[in-house]
């Protein structure tokens, strides 16, 4: 019994001497069988040589024996070099869905990020407090359901879209200086109308309408440009007026004091836009204080950022909120035109979360 036991022992020892010196996989197995005091097992060494260990004893074996231990079958075996390594999985980036275009812009040198097609957004240096990667994407299949509420909006403004509709993102940024965005059109939509009738327009989700933007059209190239301060959903849109209609549609664009609000308020987990009635400035600065006067938020806004809503000149803004406590807070809304005194105007919200 003793002696079953120091012939088990060591030749556990030499197994595991002889699991050190071969590699992974090098042999079929191994065989443990207490009652007999027998352990079996074999392999190739690092150095080359074949060998076999039973009975407590390391048996050293020609390449036929190995072979004939290893292989009983007697079917052949392929070599290292006869062994096809498994292909490598290659993951395929976001960037190259149809339709979709990426770039990382950094906030202290600005960029510029162009699609495939003739969409582009150009960011001046600063006009961001963080580096973000921007997107360009394509809407393909718009949501049926949104869709109509869009037709419904370009019915009501006489416009017709000659342009993919297109989605800055991320989708909400705000921009502490205007950025540039251009959409390429296609000609042939155009019909009757003219060229020089085109412009950008923003879908304003909340009042669910299309909004005009101030536009510059290049003809030879077929792209449309607009400056704007936040990303959203953009479009080019053909807008063509009946007479009666044109001289019924006159905005006024005198530089005075009309509608100031902000919505939601209170800001119930939303962001709330400010919305300013001005005419047509030169230049808007935002500075939101809190109760106790400290400045927690300033920006700025290029007069070329207005928007006709319900008929009138008017500039909104997107208060984003994350990292802003709930309470009340004091927004003061300075607009400016040359010739002309500046407007101010002081307001408070609830931002609730």
């Amino acid at each position: 019994m003793k002696k079953s036991a120091v012939l088990f022992l060591s030749a556990s020892f030499s197994l595991l001497l002889l699991a050190l010196a071969a590699p992974a996989g090098a042999g079929q197995g191994v065989r443990l069988d207490p009652s007999r005091t027998e352990l079996g097992g074999f392999g190739s060494s690092s150095s080359g040589g074949n060998f076999r260990f039973q009975s407590g004893y390391l048996h050293a074996l020609s390449k036929q024996q190995f072979k004939s231990i290893s292989n009983p079958t007697g079917s052949s075996m392929a070599s290292d070099s006869d062994v096809t390594p498994p292909a490598v999985a290659v993951s395929t980036p976001a960037d190259s869905n149809k339709g979709i275009a990426r770039k990382l812009v950094l906030a202290d040198e600005g960029g510029t990020l162009a699609d495939s097609g003739k969409n582009a957004v150009t960011i001046p240096p600063l006009a961001m407090s963080v580096s973000t990667e921007i997107s360009v994407t394509r809407i393909e299949l718009p949501d049926p359901i949104a869709e109509e509420l869009k037709e419904s909006g370009r019915e009501e403004l006489n416009i017709k879209a000659v342009s993919p509709q297109l989605e800055f993102g991320p989708e909400g940024t705000q921009f502490d200086r205007p950025v540039t965005i251009t959409i390429g059109y296609d000609p042939l939509l155009l019909g009757s109308r003219s060229e020089s009738d085109l412009k950008i327009t923003y879908w304003n989700p909340i009042s669910m309408k299309w909004e005009l933007l101030a536009s510059s059209v290049d003809a030879a190239n077929k792209t449309v440009s607009a400056q704007v301060i936040h990303f959203s959903l953009y479009q080019v849109h053909a807008v063509q007026m009946l007479a009666a209609a044109a001289a019924a549609v006159i905005y006024d664009d005198r530089f005075n004091l009309g509608e100031v609000y902000s919505f939601p308020n209170p800001a119930r987990g939303k962001d709330p836009t400010l919305h300013l009635e001005c005419g047509l400035a030169d230049s808007i600065e935002i500075r939101i204080h809190d109760i106790a006067r400290e400045l927690v938020h300033a920006s700025r806004m290029s007069g070329a950022e207005w928007r006709v809503v319900n008929g009138k000149y008017a500039y909104e803004y997107l208060w984003n909120v994350s990292g802003i406590a709930s309470g009340v807070y004091i927004y003061t809304i300075r607009a400016k035109k040359t010739g002309s005194p500046d407007i101010n105007v002081r307001k408070k919200l609830a931002v609730v979360k």
